[in-house]
């Protein structure tokens, strides 16, 4: 599809340059770019999220290939000129930035102008940029009318006992078998499609292995968690995250921040999952004597910060991501929407994925942080 509003934009440069107009960052856009710069345009911001308190400010940069042209290029704000190599805002909202440089168009990136952002706790160990401590997601698939599910939440209950549960991040998607789950929602559902979960209960590593689980043998189903998550933690961890969380009832948000260091190469994507505890539900024809009747559930999926709740987003709105560089993140969630019982038996897991080998975006690393607590950078 040809986009005329991308040749509008070429062409404004264009003109920009032969009547050498004053606007933007230079009185002057060169025709040529030294003829050293080899390489795509990339506009990079010093921050991708800002408070809107008009002083908080995001820094901006031009690199054409490894050479730094800011002060001869043209950044341009939604469809206009901007004049300047930061940005602040008093207003809450987001505002798109691209570049412009000897006749060549920048991807867009964006960035959030928020009130309120909850602190991060400092790093301690703030120029390292390898050597994170790694955790493995475990998603659990499994509903409130399946009669065996109740084995693996036994099986996992004795994983959490054992060591290497330090190491795991525990989630329950939920969907609808014989009866309506009311943890059931659209993220569950999406996750559970996108991890290929066919028959429950189910539970998959790293968004990337699909686990054979024994459907009534706890021990085994303990074993098993226990194999994988080890098998899992064989590949190093090549990001840090550090998070805050903060959530009122009276305020009806949970609001996340999270930075996120990066220790090797990559494309990343970012998502934020909004997880409550202590749901009191019914098992329906459960067969496990073991556990409490009503059940109750924990670490149960009520939200998701984007429309592919198991991909996330691109971190940062970019891809290409280079070893120490650091990258910003923010979302907020609606309490009411979420269909929250209990705020403060809430919780958010932050999972950050890049490509694997075979190209397909799984687990890098993942945080689990309290609502109002923070998690700062962790290091072996």
């Amino acid at each position: 599809m040809i986009h005329l509003s991308k040749y509008l934009y070429l062409a404004a440069t264009i003109i920009i340059v032969v009547f050498s107009a004053c606007s933007g960052n230079s009185n002057d856009e060169p025709e040529n770019g030294g003829g050293n710069e080899t390489g795509i345009l990339v506009l990079r911001t010093s921050v991708t999220v800002i408070e809107a308190n008009g002083q908080d400010a995001a820094a901006f940069t031009v690199m054409k290939g490894n050479s730094d042209v800011t002060d001869k290029a043209i950044i341009y704000k939604a469809s206009a000129v901007y004049g300047n190599t930061s940005f602040s805002s008093a207003t809450e909202g987001s505002f798109q930035f691209f570049a412009s440089y000897n006749g060549e168009i920048s991807d867009k990136i964006t960035i959030q102008a928020v009130s309120g952002i909850p602190s991060l706790p400092s790093d301690p160990s703030a120029s390292t940029f390898e050597g994170f401590k790694q955790r493995v997601l475990a998603v659990q698939g499994t509903s409130t009318g399946c009669a065996y599910c109740p084995y693996m939440i036994s099986g996992i209950n004795i994983f959490s006992e054992t060591e290497r549960a330090a190491s795991t991040v525990f989630v329950a998607v939920h969907t609808n078998i014989n009866e309506t789950d009311p943890m059931t929602n659209e993220a569950s559902l999406a996750i559970i499609s996108a991890a290929g979960m066919n028959s429950f209960p189910a539970m998959v590593i790293n968004m990337d292995k699909n686990m054979s689980i024994g459907s009534n043998y706890p021990q085994q189903i303990s074993n098993t968690i226990s194999t994988n998550v080890r098998l899992a933690l064989e590949e190093p961890a090549t990001c840090g995250i550090s998070a805050a969380v903060s959530g009122t009832e009276a305020s009806g948000k949970v609001k996340v921040q999270a930075k996120i260091k990066i220790g090797a190469d990559a494309d990343y994507r970012i998502a934020a999952w909004l997880l409550e505890d202590g749901i009191q539900h019914a098992q329906a024809n459960s067969t496990d004597v073991t556990l409490e009747s009503p059940m109750i559930h924990n670490k149960a999926l009520r939200a998701a910060n984007s429309t592919s709740p198991a991909a996330g987003v691109l971190l940062g709105g970019r891809t290409g991501w280079t070893k120490g560089e650091k990258a910003d993140f923010f979302c907020e969630f609606n309490i009411a929407q979420a269909g929250i019982n209990n705020l403060g038996k809430c919780h958010v897991v932050i999972v950050v994925s890049k490509p694997n080998s075979a190209n397909r975006f799984t687990v890098d690393n993942v945080i689990d942080c309290p609502i109002n607590g923070s998690v700062a950078f962790e290091y072996k």
